[in-house]
């Protein structure tokens, strides 16, 4: 459970750093980065990490405190919102369809042994 806490603390902080880089567009690029991102180390983390620690500590908690569905919920309602269907339909379609690819990528990755040495 510790574990979980570290990884989550660490991957939400980096989350709030990159969140800080470009708050002008009206595009949430951030949040696109942040959640593609972590579906590829989860990926990678799923099939390339020993031990159920370091799946915990990476993946439950790096990934999870990285990661955001309810922030991608908010900002997809907050564009409807304001009438900019064009970029809410394809910033979620792109999140989704980005997500999936960068999570088998991450799989790859992990399948053919990068990164565990």
């Amino acid at each position: 459970m510790f574990l979980v806490g570290v990884g989550g603390a660490a991957g939400a902080v980096v989350r709030w750093l990159i969140s800080t880089f470009d708050a002008s567009s009206v595009f949430p690029w951030p949040t696109l980065l942040v959640n593609i991102v972590g579906a590829g180390i989860l990926g990678w983390v799923l099939v390339s990490t020993p031990t159920p620690t370091y799946r915990a500590l990476l993946g439950t908690g790096f990934c999870g405190g990285l990661t955001t569905f309810s922030t991608l919920s908010v900002e997809v309602a907050s564009l409807l919102r304001d009438n900019d269907n064009t970029p809410a339909i394809l910033y979620l379609l792109t999140s989704v369809v980005l997500g999936v690819v960068a999570y088998l990528a991450g799989r790859a990755l992990g399948t053919k042994g990068l990164g565990t040495g």
